[in-house]
Formats: structure tokens, sequence, C-alpha cells
């Protein structure tokens, strides 16, 4: 079974609404890309996919799920927050990237020595996803020692936090969502850094500023292509990831005349790298 928990839910809430589809992987991964803003955590099984959402949010989930012809088949049950806990400890396996990192819950000891440990009760974020996965290959690629990092949708900071042990010594991270705050530096105390490392509550609309060495953005493609157009300067990478395969030709069309360094392609995932 094949099972990766990528956003885990916000546990503020006691009890939340489950959602089971049925379908290909690929249309159930199309699906629930279109959910992310509403839905709390994920997991996708080999012949399901598990996701997880507030209460209020079912009618919006059932319309999208009337409109979406590939996906006919599902049902909604609950989960206690008692349960999700335990839930969690059960799922969460470290993830390793190409033998040279490993993204560990802080209950389990390092066997690396690259090793980021996260809460992943409160995470936004923790590794499994595709997404995520080719985020960390890409910067093990890249020289990051001594430059400037512009971390965009930062969640959990498993980017910046790696970032750092690469040797980064600016770094400036950001997220929407106020909730991934205290979580964020629970993560920067588990893995002893945090010098060097700013975080802000901020939404994409508000940047004005892309003056560093290397611009992450692992968020939803709608962000991206808004994003793009802001991004003039020269002489730095920007990493790109949120993009499905099928939205491929969308995104180099928003780049225009950027050159595309390297393309990482993880099942219906791709990661771009950039030289601005």
């Amino acid at each position: 079974m094949n099972i990766y928990i990528e956003k885990i839910m916000k546990i503020n809430n006691q009890v939340w609404s489950v959602l089971k589809i049925n379908g290909t992987q690929n249309a159930r991964t199309i699906f629930t890309s279109y959910t992310e803003n509403l839905m709390l955590g994920c997991e996708h099984k080999e012949d399901a996919s598990i996701v997880y959402f507030e209460n209020k949010d079912i009618d919006k989930v059932n319309m999208m799920l009337n409109n979406y012809e590939p996906i006919n088949t599902w049902e909604w049950s609950e989960v206690e927050e008692e349960n999700w806990i335990q839930k969690c400890k059960d799922f969460f396996k470290p993830v390793v990237v190409d033998d040279k990192v490993e993204i560990i819950p802080y209950w389990e000891e390092s066997s690396m020595s690259c090793s980021i440990k996260i809460n992943p009760a409160l995470a936004f974020g923790t590794g499994h996803h595709e997404t995520t996965y080719m985020m960390v290959q890409a910067m093990l690629d890249l020289d990051l020692n001594k430059k400037s990092v512009f971390d965009i949708g930062t969640g959990s900071g498993i980017l910046s936090i790696l970032a750092k042990k690469l040797g980064a010594q600016d770094i400036f991270a950001i997220d929407y969502d106020d909730l991934t705050y205290n979580n964020f530096y629970e993560n920067l105390e588990l893995n002893d850094v945090g010098n060097g490392i700013e975080f802000k509550i901020q939404d994409c609309d508000n940047i004005n500023n892309f003056n560093y060495d290397f611009i992450f953005a692992n968020i939803n493609l709608n962000v991206l292509l808004d994003l793009i157009p802001k991004i003039n300067t020269s002489g730095n990478v920007l990493v790109l990831s949120g993009i499905l395969s099928i939205d491929k030709e969308i995104i180099l069309k928003a780049l225009g005349n950027k050159k595309v360094k390297k393309i990482y392609k993880r099942n219906e995932w791709l990661c771009l790298v950039i030289e601005l």
C-alpha cells in the first residue's frame, strides 16, 4: 500500500469530515489538487484517496465532485481528533530523498547525516508528496552555500530548514496561512536552526522583492501563474512545483523566454528549475 500524508490536519477542531473517493490514481490526484485550498489532509492509497475537510465545506466539495466526471463514487464519514493523532503516528514514516536527506517525525531517531525532523501532528507539508520530494531533489542539485533563499508557501518549513543545512545564509520564508506560524518555529527548534531564517505570514499578492539567489515556490498552479509575471529579476534561480504534468504547457507559456534548466517528474507531478 502506497500511503502518504502531505498536509496534515489542523488539530484546532475535534471532528473532521472524511471523504473517500474512488477512481484512477490520475483522476484522484487531479481532483485533490483542485481541493487544495479546502482540504486539511490527504492519504493516497492504491485504490482510493482519503481527504479531510472541515464540516462546513462539505457542500462545496460535493458540488466539485458533481462537476468532475472522472470521479463518480465517493462516501463521507467522520474522524475524531484522538484517532487522527494515532493515525498520524501509524502512517508517518521517514522519507528518504536520493539517499541524501531524510525527513522524519520528531519521535524517530536520525539515521543520516542530513536529517530534518518535523512535528507532523501540526504540519503543513511532510515531504511525502511528490512536489515536496522533487523540491528537495532540486535543492540537492544546487549550490546553496552562502546564498540567499526565498521560500514561498513554506508550510512546515522543510525547504527553509534544508536550505539552512545546505549552507544558505539569508533565508526568508512566507505562508498565507497563520496556522503555520507555530509549527514553522517548532520545526526550526527541532532541527536546531533559526539564525538567518526569517518567517512572515504574507500572501503572494503582496510580494515586491525577489532579489534572492534562489526562489522556491511549491504552491498551486493558479498562484504560480499570478506570481511568475511579478518576478522580473535576473541572475537568480527559480524552482517551481505544484504543477501537474497535464499543465506543463500552461506553465511553460507563462514562463515565456525564461530558461528552463531542468524538469523533474514524479508520477503526475513536475518540478521546474528556471534560470532568470
